[in-house]
């Protein structure tokens, strides 16, 4: 044990900075999680569960609308700014270049979600009028989410850890709940839930950018940018279509998992679902200080360095997750049979998707690395693969295995997952990951 524990402890400085700023990120990003389910139970406790569905799935889709305004600029920025060692790029003119085409985007996407908002009822005919609503009012929160991000990840890129994480995990739920808590005494309406939101949005993005402004000063607006829109777009696609596919992943196997079993099936996977996913925000953390390191170094062509960061943060995010899983592992019982006696039926399933979860924390550090090298290309045909994997997958082990079948499909798409990187990033990169126990790594 002592041998294996020795594994994550480090005496270069440049893996401690590692290890920093990921305590940072992850300290921060769990007491954005803990304000962010509190907000979710006081909306269940207050409101119902009808209310919440419908709240919870309009904001899916306005997701989806954040995500699209991006179009993978936000990733970019870190990619771009963490080698801008020298200069090269004029940082003010970028940022104004991404923001002129998110509020482009944003408002268009914000006028045809308004406009569509009963066609994406049809998604809750049980709500379909309180769907509506949501989706109206929560649509004006994709311009300042989108810009906060931006926000966010510019600081990300200058190593402001702390800043960028309080910004991107705490500071919307804290100010959703204030507003929520204070306006709950003159409107009991549903309608403050999602004005809670959009009012959270545009604070968090007027902070963050009085923030960021103070960092600009000494940015001289005259220097011609040496990236245009089209370029920045260009770079930007694959990473976008990543995004998707991100997004696709992570709620495929439990909209399949609805589509065909039944409604408390399906609330069972989904909680268990969650409980495993719990070890992700090792691999987020870690990966909030790793990618702008794995920029730096590409940008100065130093492969060893880069190679070194690399391995470390592998080997920071299995070990680290091995932790936290074997302690869900232990904890389950306990947790399913306090909220209900049919949620623990999903201990076998949660066991299944927990070992999905540590190939994750294996080749976590990958979703940094390939888009610092501009090999995000690479990224979208990897994730691509895996979309096809959990989709076929789930059509063949679902019906017949039930929750269980829900959890072979995001564990065998997670292995193939594994293996392909463990060959391109070992062969093309000729990087090395954390070596496994009982397992030597021979790359």
């Amino acid at each position: 044990m002592q041998k294996y524990f020795n594994k994550i402890i480090s005496d270069n400085e440049a893996d401690n900075e590692i290890i920093k700023g990921s305590v940072i990120a992850l300290s921060l990003k769990v007491v954005g999680l803990i304000l962010g389910y509190c907000f979710t139970l006081f909306t269940a406790k207050y409101f119902g569960a009808k209310v919440l569905g419908n709240f919870i799935l309009a904001f899916l889709i306005v997701n989806m609308g954040v995500i699209i305004s991006l179009y993978g600029i936000d990733t970019s920025i870190v990619a771009f700014f963490s080698k801008n060692n020298e200069g090269k790029i004029n940082e003010l003119s970028f940022l104004k270049l991404s923001y002129f085409f998110i509020v482009t985007v944003g408002l268009l996407l914000t006028i045809l979600f308004y406009v569509t908002a009963p066609i994406w009822g049809v998604f809750s005919p049980d709500g379909q009028e309180l769907f509506v609503n949501f989706l109206r009012i929560l649509s004006l929160l994709i311009i300042p989410m989108s810009l906060s991000k931006i926000n966010s990840q510019y600081l990300r890129s200058k190593k402001k850890i702390f800043f960028f994480s309080y910004f991107g995990f705490i500071n919307f739920y804290l100010v959703a709940l204030i507003i929520l808590f204070s306006m709950i005494f003159f409107n009991r309406g549903v309608e403050i839930l999602p004005f809670s939101y959009v009012s959270a949005a545009v604070l968090t993005f007027l902070l963050s950018a009085y923030y960021l402004k103070k960092i600009l000063t000494n940015q001289k607006a005259s220097v011609r940018p040496t990236l245009g829109l089209k370029n920045i777009l260009t770079f930007s696609r694959p990473i976008f279509f990543s995004d998707v596919l991100l997004f696709i992943n992570t709620w495929l196997a439990t909209f399949m998992v609805g589509y065909f079993l039944s409604s408390s099936e399906t609330g069972v996977f989904g909680l268990t679902y969650k409980l495993a996913a719990v070890s992700s925000i090792i691999i987020s953390s870690t990966n909030i200080i790793n990618m702008p390191k794995l920029g730096e170094h590409f940008g100065n062509s130093d492969w060893k360095k880069l190679g070194q960061t690399f391995t470390f943060s592998s080997k920071l995010m299995f070990w680290a997750s091995l932790i936290v899983n074997g302690l869900i592992v232990l904890c389950a019982p306990f947790v399913l049979s306090f909220i209900g006696e049919k949620f623990i039926e999903g201990y076998i399933p949660l066991i299944i998707l927990l070992f999905a979860q540590q190939f994750e924390s294996w080749v976590g550090s990958i979703s940094a690395l390939l888009p610092m090298i501009n090999k995000q290309r690479v990224l979208f045909i990897l994730m691509l693969l895996k979309t096809i994997l959990l989709f076929t997958a789930g059509i063949i082990f679902i019906p017949f295995f039930g929750m269980i079948g829900g959890s072979l499909t995001v564990f065998l798409s997670s292995a193939i997952y594994m293996i392909g990187i463990k060959i391109y990033v070992g062969k093309r990169l000729h990087l090395k990951f954390a070596p496994l126990p009982f397992i030597s790594d021979h790359n």
